[in-house]
């Protein structure tokens, strides 16, 4: 998800990956979001970068609950999140250490 401005052409960005029905990474996704991770952060425009995060949305029958970084969230508050309305930095977490292996 990346978001501009006319001062700044180039803009910031996070690295979004969605998974549904607490589907996490796998080990491959880990490494590969891992690595890609680590150099964004080590770049001479990390500054730029806001982050990784696993989005999960879980669909029950009543409602649907949604999972930033295995954080539950209301609706309105990933709404917010997604137009970079509130804080995203409450989320980082080490990409390693989300390790689920439900599949």
């Amino acid at each position: 998800m990346i978001r501009w401005s006319n001062n700044d052409r180039l803009g910031r960005f996070k690295l979004l990956e969605f998974k549904e029905n607490q589907h996490y990474l796998d080990k491959a996704q880990r490494l590969t979001f891992g690595l890609i991770d680590k150099m964004l952060k080590s770049s001479d425009e990390s500054y730029r970068y806001e982050g990784f995060y696993l989005i999960n949305i879980v669909d029950n029958k009543n409602n649907s609950v949604i999972l930033i970084n295995n954080t539950s969230v209301s609706i309105d508050y990933f709404r917010a999140f997604l137009l970079d309305k509130v804080e995203p930095y409450r989320f980082w977490v080490r990409i390693l250490s989300i390790i689920h292996y439900k599949i």
